[in-house]
Protein backbone atom coordinates (compact mmCIF):
# COMPACT_ATOMS: atom_id res chain seq x y z
CA UNK A 1 0.00 0.00 0.00
CA UNK A 2 1.08 3.76 -1.09
CA UNK A 3 -0.66 5.87 1.76
CA UNK A 4 0.95 8.65 1.08
CA UNK A 5 -0.07 8.76 -2.87
CA UNK A 6 -3.60 7.03 -1.69
CA UNK A 7 -2.74 4.12 -4.16
CA UNK A 8 -2.39 0.27 -3.56
CA UNK A 9 -1.63 -2.62 -5.25
CA UNK A 10 -3.90 -5.85 -6.22
CA UNK A 11 -2.41 -9.32 -7.12
CA UNK A 12 -4.27 -11.86 -9.00
CA UNK A 13 -3.74 -15.62 -8.04
CA UNK A 14 -5.57 -17.78 -10.80
CA UNK A 15 -5.50 -21.06 -10.25
CA UNK A 16 -6.71 -23.40 -13.35
CA UNK A 17 -9.24 -25.97 -12.55
CA UNK A 18 -10.09 -29.41 -14.16
CA UNK A 19 -11.28 -28.77 -17.96
CA UNK A 20 -14.80 -30.09 -18.15
CA UNK A 21 -16.39 -31.27 -21.24
CA UNK A 22 -19.90 -31.16 -22.80
CA UNK A 23 -20.63 -35.29 -22.15
CA UNK A 24 -24.15 -34.94 -23.66
CA UNK A 25 -26.84 -32.88 -24.08
CA UNK A 26 -30.66 -33.65 -23.52
CA UNK A 27 -33.63 -31.78 -24.95
CA UNK A 28 -37.24 -32.26 -23.56
CA UNK A 29 -40.70 -30.97 -23.98
CA UNK A 30 -40.15 -30.53 -27.63
CA UNK A 31 -43.14 -32.47 -28.65
CA UNK A 32 -43.71 -30.40 -32.33
CA UNK A 33 -40.08 -28.58 -32.90
CA UNK A 34 -37.17 -31.65 -33.87
CA UNK A 35 -34.19 -31.35 -32.32
CA UNK A 36 -32.11 -29.99 -34.63
CA UNK A 37 -33.52 -26.53 -34.32
CA UNK A 38 -32.77 -25.96 -30.93
CA UNK A 39 -29.26 -27.36 -31.18
CA UNK A 40 -28.14 -25.27 -33.84
CA UNK A 41 -28.94 -22.50 -31.91
CA UNK A 42 -25.95 -23.26 -29.58
CA UNK A 43 -22.85 -22.33 -30.21
CA UNK A 44 -20.89 -25.81 -28.48
CA UNK A 45 -22.06 -29.52 -29.40
CA UNK A 46 -21.45 -32.53 -26.93
CA UNK A 47 -17.51 -32.59 -26.63
CA UNK A 48 -17.04 -29.07 -26.52
CA UNK A 49 -15.04 -28.09 -22.97
CA UNK A 50 -17.90 -26.54 -20.94
CA UNK A 51 -18.29 -22.20 -20.66
CA UNK A 52 -20.65 -21.29 -18.66
CA UNK A 53 -21.31 -17.93 -20.65
CA UNK A 54 -22.17 -20.11 -24.04
CA UNK A 55 -24.36 -21.51 -22.93
CA UNK A 56 -26.38 -18.97 -21.15
CA UNK A 57 -26.08 -17.27 -24.97
CA UNK A 58 -27.65 -20.43 -26.40
CA UNK A 59 -30.64 -20.29 -24.20
CA UNK A 60 -31.12 -16.81 -25.28
CA UNK A 61 -30.57 -17.72 -29.09
CA UNK A 62 -33.61 -20.39 -28.03
CA UNK A 63 -35.84 -18.30 -26.08
CA UNK A 64 -35.21 -15.81 -29.57
CA UNK A 65 -36.74 -17.98 -31.86
CA UNK A 66 -40.38 -17.36 -30.06
CA UNK A 67 -41.75 -21.06 -30.26
CA UNK A 68 -41.61 -22.11 -26.58
CA UNK A 69 -43.59 -20.29 -23.53
CA UNK A 70 -40.47 -21.18 -21.53
CA UNK A 71 -36.87 -22.49 -21.89
CA UNK A 72 -34.65 -23.80 -18.52
CA UNK A 73 -31.56 -25.26 -18.88
CA UNK A 74 -30.12 -27.68 -16.45
CA UNK A 75 -26.80 -29.09 -15.49
CA UNK A 76 -25.85 -32.51 -13.56
CA UNK A 77 -22.77 -34.21 -13.28
CA UNK A 78 -21.37 -36.99 -16.12
CA UNK A 79 -20.13 -40.19 -16.08
CA UNK A 80 -16.38 -38.40 -15.09
CA UNK A 81 -14.96 -36.10 -12.88
CA UNK A 82 -14.74 -33.77 -16.20
CA UNK A 83 -17.96 -34.00 -17.97
CA UNK A 84 -21.16 -32.34 -17.88
CA UNK A 85 -24.58 -33.46 -18.70
CA UNK A 86 -26.86 -30.64 -20.14
CA UNK A 87 -30.68 -30.47 -19.75
CA UNK A 88 -32.71 -28.43 -21.46
CA UNK A 89 -36.35 -28.32 -21.10
CA UNK A 90 -38.63 -26.17 -23.60
CA UNK A 91 -42.23 -25.87 -22.97
CA UNK A 92 -43.70 -24.66 -26.53
CA UNK A 93 -46.64 -22.36 -27.51
CA UNK A 94 -48.27 -21.90 -30.65
CA UNK A 95 -46.74 -20.86 -33.69
CA UNK A 96 -49.67 -20.63 -36.44
CA UNK A 97 -51.73 -17.70 -36.79
CA UNK A 98 -55.28 -18.13 -38.62
CA UNK A 99 -56.79 -14.61 -39.47
CA UNK A 100 -60.02 -13.18 -41.13
CA UNK A 101 -59.75 -9.42 -41.73
CA UNK A 102 -62.85 -7.35 -42.90
CA UNK A 103 -63.82 -3.84 -42.89
CA UNK A 104 -65.34 -1.18 -45.41
CA UNK A 105 -63.22 1.57 -47.45
CA UNK A 106 -64.78 4.44 -49.17
CA UNK A 107 -62.43 3.86 -52.32
CA UNK A 108 -62.74 -0.04 -52.52
CA UNK A 109 -66.08 -0.42 -50.31
CA UNK A 110 -66.32 -3.96 -48.66
CA UNK A 111 -62.81 -5.67 -47.90
CA UNK A 112 -61.61 -8.94 -46.66
CA UNK A 113 -58.37 -11.02 -45.95
CA UNK A 114 -57.77 -14.89 -44.87
CA UNK A 115 -54.46 -15.54 -44.03
CA UNK A 116 -52.49 -18.46 -42.60
CA UNK A 117 -49.33 -17.77 -40.87
CA UNK A 118 -47.16 -20.50 -39.58
CA UNK A 119 -43.84 -19.60 -38.13
CA UNK A 120 -42.89 -23.21 -36.99
CA UNK A 121 -43.37 -24.83 -39.66
CA UNK A 122 -43.59 -28.63 -39.59
CA UNK A 123 -41.17 -28.21 -36.51
CA UNK A 124 -38.64 -27.44 -38.82
CA UNK A 125 -38.75 -23.27 -37.77
CA UNK A 126 -39.85 -22.40 -40.99
CA UNK A 127 -41.78 -19.65 -41.77
CA UNK A 128 -44.69 -19.92 -44.27
CA UNK A 129 -47.71 -17.46 -44.76
CA UNK A 130 -50.54 -17.82 -47.55
CA UNK A 131 -53.04 -15.01 -47.86
CA UNK A 132 -56.42 -14.20 -50.05
CA UNK A 133 -57.39 -11.19 -50.26
CA UNK A 134 -60.65 -9.01 -51.86
CA UNK A 135 -61.91 -6.00 -52.31
CA UNK A 136 -64.68 -4.32 -54.57
CA UNK A 137 -62.41 -3.48 -56.90
CA UNK A 138 -60.10 -6.51 -56.92
CA UNK A 139 -58.54 -9.26 -55.09
CA UNK A 140 -54.95 -11.07 -54.05
CA UNK A 141 -53.04 -13.89 -53.55
CA UNK A 142 -50.06 -14.15 -51.92
CA UNK A 143 -47.72 -16.76 -50.77
CA UNK A 144 -44.49 -16.57 -48.88
CA UNK A 145 -41.82 -19.44 -47.40
CA UNK A 146 -38.74 -18.68 -45.53
CA UNK A 147 -35.56 -21.29 -44.36
CA UNK A 148 -33.82 -19.63 -41.43
CA UNK A 149 -31.15 -21.63 -42.10
CA UNK A 150 -29.84 -22.43 -45.70
CA UNK A 151 -28.28 -25.46 -46.01
CA UNK A 152 -27.70 -25.21 -41.89
CA UNK A 153 -25.92 -22.30 -42.51
CA UNK A 154 -26.49 -18.76 -40.54
CA UNK A 155 -27.67 -17.77 -44.10
CA UNK A 156 -32.14 -17.26 -44.63
CA UNK A 157 -33.55 -17.82 -48.21
CA UNK A 158 -37.13 -17.60 -48.93
CA UNK A 159 -39.32 -16.98 -52.11
CA UNK A 160 -42.63 -15.15 -53.08
CA UNK A 161 -44.98 -15.19 -55.21
CA UNK A 162 -48.52 -13.00 -55.81
CA UNK A 163 -50.78 -12.75 -57.97
CA UNK A 164 -53.29 -9.53 -58.00
CA UNK A 165 -56.28 -8.28 -59.75
CA UNK A 166 -57.12 -4.57 -60.51
CA UNK A 167 -60.47 -4.38 -61.67
CA UNK A 168 -61.95 -1.44 -63.83
CA UNK A 169 -64.04 0.48 -62.01
CA UNK A 170 -66.03 3.82 -61.79
CA UNK A 171 -63.18 4.95 -59.88
CA UNK A 172 -60.85 3.24 -61.72
CA UNK A 173 -60.13 3.94 -65.31
CA UNK A 174 -58.08 0.51 -66.32
CA UNK A 175 -57.50 -2.52 -64.51
CA UNK A 176 -54.50 -5.12 -64.11
CA UNK A 177 -53.70 -8.38 -64.13
CA UNK A 178 -49.73 -8.83 -62.18
CA UNK A 179 -48.25 -12.09 -61.52
CA UNK A 180 -44.82 -11.84 -59.81
CA UNK A 181 -42.15 -13.51 -57.76
CA UNK A 182 -38.81 -12.86 -56.10
CA UNK A 183 -36.08 -14.99 -54.15
CA UNK A 184 -34.23 -13.86 -51.27
CA UNK A 185 -30.91 -14.28 -49.19
CA UNK A 186 -30.19 -13.05 -45.46
CA UNK A 187 -26.79 -12.82 -44.04
CA UNK A 188 -26.34 -11.76 -40.75
CA UNK A 189 -23.16 -8.94 -40.83
CA UNK A 190 -23.50 -7.77 -36.48
CA UNK A 191 -25.79 -9.06 -33.84
CA UNK A 192 -27.71 -5.54 -34.64
CA UNK A 193 -26.63 -5.35 -38.29
CA UNK A 194 -27.93 -7.71 -41.24
CA UNK A 195 -27.83 -7.87 -45.37
CA UNK A 196 -30.41 -9.40 -47.57
CA UNK A 197 -30.20 -9.61 -51.08
CA UNK A 198 -33.26 -10.09 -53.49
CA UNK A 199 -34.17 -10.88 -57.30
CA UNK A 200 -37.56 -11.27 -58.83
CA UNK A 201 -39.96 -10.34 -61.75
CA UNK A 202 -42.93 -9.09 -62.37
CA UNK A 203 -45.42 -9.21 -65.44
CA UNK A 204 -48.65 -6.84 -65.88
CA UNK A 205 -51.13 -6.82 -68.08
CA UNK A 206 -53.29 -4.17 -68.28
CA UNK A 207 -57.21 -4.33 -68.82
CA UNK A 208 -59.27 -0.85 -70.57
CA UNK A 209 -62.73 -1.57 -71.78
CA UNK A 210 -63.22 1.90 -72.46
CA UNK A 211 -59.96 3.18 -73.98
CA UNK A 212 -60.80 7.22 -74.30
CA UNK A 213 -60.77 7.16 -69.86
CA UNK A 214 -57.27 6.11 -69.47
CA UNK A 215 -54.55 8.26 -71.19
CA UNK A 216 -51.38 6.67 -69.90
CA UNK A 217 -51.98 3.00 -70.74
CA UNK A 218 -53.37 0.84 -73.43
CA UNK A 219 -56.05 -1.95 -73.40
CA UNK A 220 -53.89 -5.34 -73.66
CA UNK A 221 -50.48 -3.44 -72.88
CA UNK A 222 -47.88 -5.81 -71.01
CA UNK A 223 -45.57 -4.03 -68.70
CA UNK A 224 -42.61 -6.48 -67.79
CA UNK A 225 -40.04 -5.96 -65.28
CA UNK A 226 -37.13 -7.49 -63.37
CA UNK A 227 -34.94 -6.46 -60.29
CA UNK A 228 -32.07 -7.28 -58.48
CA UNK A 229 -31.00 -5.61 -54.83
CA UNK A 230 -30.23 -5.42 -51.64
CA UNK A 231 -31.07 -4.28 -47.93
CA UNK A 232 -29.13 -3.20 -44.86
CA UNK A 233 -31.53 -3.53 -41.60
CA UNK A 234 -30.27 -2.43 -38.61
CA UNK A 235 -32.19 -3.65 -35.41
CA UNK A 236 -31.65 -1.86 -32.01
CA UNK A 237 -34.99 -3.25 -30.70
CA UNK A 238 -35.41 -4.25 -27.33
CA UNK A 239 -37.64 -7.16 -28.33
CA UNK A 240 -38.15 -7.83 -31.92
CA UNK A 241 -42.02 -9.06 -31.08
CA UNK A 242 -43.22 -6.15 -28.81
CA UNK A 243 -40.71 -3.53 -29.02
CA UNK A 244 -40.87 -0.74 -26.33
CA UNK A 245 -37.93 1.15 -27.02
CA UNK A 246 -35.14 1.29 -29.55
CA UNK A 247 -34.60 1.77 -33.67
CA UNK A 248 -35.58 -0.06 -36.88
CA UNK A 249 -33.78 0.95 -39.89
CA UNK A 250 -33.72 -0.29 -43.34
CA UNK A 251 -31.77 0.98 -46.43
CA UNK A 252 -32.84 -0.67 -49.53
CA UNK A 253 -31.06 0.05 -52.89
CA UNK A 254 -32.81 -2.20 -56.03
CA UNK A 255 -31.98 -1.87 -59.91
CA UNK A 256 -35.37 -2.50 -62.38
CA UNK A 257 -34.96 -3.47 -65.73
CA UNK A 258 -36.30 -4.88 -68.82
CA UNK A 259 -39.40 -2.39 -69.84
CA UNK A 260 -37.59 -0.53 -67.41
CA UNK A 261 -34.18 1.18 -66.88
CA UNK A 262 -34.02 3.12 -63.20
CA UNK A 263 -32.59 2.85 -59.49
CA UNK A 264 -34.68 3.13 -56.61
CA UNK A 265 -33.16 3.98 -53.28
CA UNK A 266 -35.54 4.21 -50.31
CA UNK A 267 -34.53 4.65 -46.61
CA UNK A 268 -36.90 3.37 -43.45
CA UNK A 269 -36.59 4.58 -39.94
CA UNK A 270 -38.75 3.84 -36.86
CA UNK A 271 -37.88 4.94 -33.42
CA UNK A 272 -39.59 3.56 -30.30
CA UNK A 273 -39.90 5.27 -26.81
CA UNK A 274 -41.71 4.22 -23.59
CA UNK A 275 -44.44 6.78 -22.47
CA UNK A 276 -44.74 5.71 -19.12
CA UNK A 277 -42.20 3.22 -17.64
CA UNK A 278 -43.60 -0.41 -16.85
CA UNK A 279 -46.85 0.37 -18.13
CA UNK A 280 -46.17 -0.91 -21.40
CA UNK A 281 -47.52 2.22 -22.73
CA UNK A 282 -44.69 3.30 -26.03
CA UNK A 283 -45.17 5.81 -28.67
CA UNK A 284 -43.01 5.70 -32.17
CA UNK A 285 -41.62 8.19 -34.67
CA UNK A 286 -41.23 6.75 -38.70
CA UNK A 287 -40.04 8.32 -41.24
CA UNK A 288 -39.15 7.02 -45.10
CA UNK A 289 -37.42 8.59 -47.91
CA UNK A 290 -37.00 7.44 -51.33
CA UNK A 291 -35.41 8.72 -54.60
CA UNK A 292 -35.67 6.95 -58.41
CA UNK A 293 -32.95 7.77 -60.79
CA UNK A 294 -33.67 6.89 -64.53
CA UNK A 295 -31.22 5.70 -67.39
CA UNK A 296 -33.53 5.16 -69.52
CA UNK A 297 -33.44 9.04 -70.54
CA UNK A 298 -37.51 9.07 -71.53
CA UNK A 299 -38.52 9.08 -68.24
CA UNK A 300 -39.81 6.71 -65.44
CA UNK A 301 -43.22 4.89 -66.30
CA UNK A 302 -45.96 6.24 -64.01
CA UNK A 303 -47.04 2.51 -62.86
CA UNK A 304 -43.55 2.78 -61.27
CA UNK A 305 -43.83 6.46 -59.60
CA UNK A 306 -44.22 7.45 -55.79
CA UNK A 307 -47.68 7.86 -54.59
CA UNK A 308 -48.34 11.68 -53.90
CA UNK A 309 -49.66 12.56 -50.70
CA UNK A 310 -48.67 12.45 -46.63
CA UNK A 311 -47.51 9.06 -46.85
CA UNK A 312 -44.57 8.25 -49.15
CA UNK A 313 -45.14 4.93 -49.93
CA UNK A 314 -44.78 2.90 -53.66
CA UNK A 315 -48.11 2.29 -55.50
CA UNK A 316 -49.26 1.43 -58.59
CA UNK A 317 -52.21 3.98 -58.42
CA UNK A 318 -50.10 6.98 -59.64
CA UNK A 319 -51.24 6.82 -63.38
CA UNK A 320 -54.81 6.28 -62.30
CA UNK A 321 -55.20 9.57 -60.26
CA UNK A 322 -52.90 11.12 -63.37
CA UNK A 323 -55.76 9.89 -65.68
CA UNK A 324 -58.58 10.39 -63.72
CA UNK A 325 -56.99 13.74 -63.42
CA UNK A 326 -56.92 14.92 -67.30
CA UNK A 327 -59.69 13.22 -67.83
CA UNK A 328 -61.77 15.81 -65.15
CA UNK A 329 -59.98 18.83 -66.50
CA UNK A 330 -60.94 17.53 -70.29
CA UNK A 331 -64.55 16.20 -69.41
CA UNK A 332 -64.74 20.16 -67.45
CA UNK A 333 -63.39 21.84 -70.29
CA UNK A 334 -65.90 20.28 -72.80
CA UNK A 335 -69.14 20.80 -70.44
CA UNK A 336 -67.98 24.65 -69.84
CA UNK A 337 -67.78 24.89 -73.94
CA UNK A 338 -70.93 23.31 -74.41
CA UNK A 339 -72.84 25.66 -71.83
CA UNK A 340 -70.99 28.41 -73.55
CA UNK A 341 -72.38 27.43 -76.80
CA UNK A 342 -76.38 27.23 -75.65
CA UNK A 343 -75.67 30.64 -73.79
CA UNK A 344 -75.08 32.54 -76.24
CA UNK A 345 -76.24 31.06 -79.22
Amino acid sequence: RDVANHRFNVTYLVDDGPRIYVERINITGNNKTRDFVIRRELDFGEGDPFNRSIVQRGKTNIETLGFFEQVDIGLEPGSAPDKVVININVTEKSTGDYGITAGYSTAEGILGEVSLTERNFLGRGQYLRAAIGATGGGKSFDFSFTEPRFMGLRISSGIDFWYRVVDETPTNFYGSNAVGGQVRLGVPITSDISASFFTGIEQKNIVDNNPTDALLVNDGQTLNKAWVGYTLTYDGLDDPKKPTEGLYATFTQQYVGWDHNFLKTEARARYYLPVLQDTGIRTSIRGTAGMLNDFSGSGIHPLESYQLGPTFVPQHSDARVLDQLIYKWRHSRRSIANALTRRYE
